[in-house]
C-alpha cells in the first residue's frame, strides 16, 4: 500500500489520532471510533470504528476488529477488517 493510500485512509476519520507510544502497556476491551496508533503493546481485544495503525514495534495479543488495519508490527491473534 502506498503513503498515499495510508494518508486517504487516516484523513477519513475527522479528530485527532489515538496514540498508545513505545513502552506503553494496556490490558482490557479497546473500543472507540476514529483512529489509533500503537507503537506500545496491546493484550486484548478491540471493536473500532476507524482505523488501527501497528507500528513496527507494536505487539498486539487479542483480535483487533476495525473497519481498516495497518500492520507493521506483530498480531497475534485475529484481525477482522472491512476495508
Amino acid at each position: 500500500m502506498s503513503e498515499a493510500s495510508k494518508r486517504r485512509i487516516r484523513d477519513a476519520k475527522a479528530g485527532p489520532g489515538t496514540l498508545i507510544s513505545e513502552g506503553c502497556k494496556i490490558k482490557g476491551k479497546v473500543s472507540g471510533d476514529g483512529h489509533f496508533m500503537i507503537g506500545g503493546e496491546v493484550e486484548g481485544d478491540c471493536d473500532v470504528q476507524g482505523l488501527i495503525t501497528l507500528a513496527d514495534t507494536a505487539i498486539w495479543r487479542g483480535t483487533i476488529k476495525a473497519d481498516s488495519v495497518i500492520v507493521g508490527g506483530t498480531v497475534e491473534g485475529d484481525i477482522e477488517a472491512t476495508g
